[in-house]
């Protein structure tokens, strides 16, 4: 998630801040598993006797091996050992810390200041301030520079280094630069909101709406709601939905937003766990008959799938892009007592239609690949996919 720029001066507009990796001022919170999952609580009041060979192994290491052993080694290696021998790449053992970035990232929201940065010629500057964080109550602004925090110089530093003083302190100092004056504020770190959902009419003449989802984290489907009401107030006539580069999340979330489209006799899609496949409905009637386009590429993964699929099958929207990553099956999270967890597979998904998309993805009904122009210089106007999708719904 971390973007460094040299030699080339941005600014950045709507279409820059989707493009462009930036990272989020909480430590590590990078999404690097494919997610679509839910929690699960499950309480074992015994130890199985199949475990007393692990548990003689086990203490036997301890008091026996010639050098000392930290015992949460042990433990870690074991369970993703378990978890290893499933030769399944989304089953997995995430310790502590791996484990509280991921519900951060997932659940939507961390404990920081709420800011995004980038390096920019040995420059970091701010480019966002998200809504109702400290970082915004004390007045911090996109385009500020950052020259120091905690009296410690950052020129030289690259994000994850920043991100370390942030997250170490509970009041940070900032300095920065802003219309060539230096202001300083002290900010006191808190909860923040992580936006998922960013909306724009991007065509005013055609009224035609634009929603972009980054991730389905725990509170996307408030935002998407919300973004997409102020699209409808605005007389909006049709909507592109752009999941490109999201890898999943909350599976309650995107059928929650797949639910605003449908009606109740239609499939949102499939689930088959050890035992039997069912068909999933929706749970509302929707008035809603506008034309949609959902965006995909080779990075929509799990949640983004089940969307575009279900929107392509139930609604008969137009689905843009390049084949999806292709990810059919459903995790769970179990939150092992020392604050580590585990994430396992415990069921596949399918199209409305019953097919698997697993290692295929989601085939689009327009194949677009999106143009060099784009990755050189990322614009609405050279956005290859982007323009397909508007010229199908308009």
């Amino acid at each position: 998630m971390i973007k460094k720029l040299k030699n080339k001066k941005y600014t950045f507009n709507f279409i820059e801040l989707i493009s462009i990796i930036i990272v989020s001022l909480f430590l590590g919170a990078i999404v690097g598993n494919i997610i679509t999952y839910d929690k699960e609580n499950i309480v074992f009041n015994s130890v199985p006797e199949e475990l007393d060979e692990f548990v003689t192994t086990y203490n036997t290491i301890n008091t026996s091996y010639y050098k000392k052993v930290a015992k949460d080694k042990l433990l870690d290696a074991a369970i993703e050992g378990m978890l290893s021998s499933l030769d399944d790449p989304y089953s997995e053992y995430m310790n502590k810390t791996d484990s509280t970035e991921f519900n951060e990232t997932v659940n939507g929201e961390y404990n920081g200041i709420g800011i995004t940065i980038i390096s920019d010629n040995d420059a970091v500057k701010i480019v966002s301030v998200f809504d109702n964080s400290p970082a915004k109550k004390v007045g911090l602004k996109a385009g500020d520079e950052i020259t120091s925090i905690n009296d410690e110089k950052v020129a030289n530093k690259n994000t994850e280094q920043i991100s370390k003083l942030i997250k170490n302190s509970k009041k940070v100092k900032i300095k920065v630069i802003r219309n060539n004056e230096e202001k300083e504020y002290t900010i006191k770190k808190g909860t923040v909101d992580i936006p998922s959902v960013t909306s724009k009419m991007i065509d005013k003449d055609n009224k035609i709406g634009y929603i972009s989802i980054s991730i389905f984290s725990s509170n996307t489907y408030k935002e998407f709601n919300k973004a997409l009401e102020k699209l409808e107030k605005n007389n909006m006539k049709a909507l592109v939905i752009d999941v490109r580069n999201n890898p999943g999340g909350h599976l309650d979330q995107v059928s929650d937003i797949i639910d605003l489209f449908l009606n109740k006799n239609d499939v949102m899609y499939q689930i088959k766990n050890n035992k039997k496949k069912k068909k999933v409905y929706a749970a509302t009637n929707s008035k809603r008959k506008y034309k949609i386009a959902v965006l995909i590429n080779k990075n929509s993964a799990s949640a983004s799938e089940i969307l575009a699929a279900a929107l392509k099958d139930s609604y008969n929207s137009s689905v843009v892009g390049v084949n999806s990553y292709g990810k059919g099956s459903v995790q769970k999270q179990y939150k092992l007592a020392n604050g580590s967890s585990i994430k396992y597979t415990v069921k596949k998904w399918y199209t409305p239609k019953g097919e698997s998309i697993d290692k295929k993805g989601v085939e689009p009904t327009e194949v677009i690949e999106q143009s060099e122009d784009y990755f050189n210089d990322p614009s609405i106007d050279n956005d290859t996919q982007l323009q397909k999708a508007i010229e199908i719904v308009k």
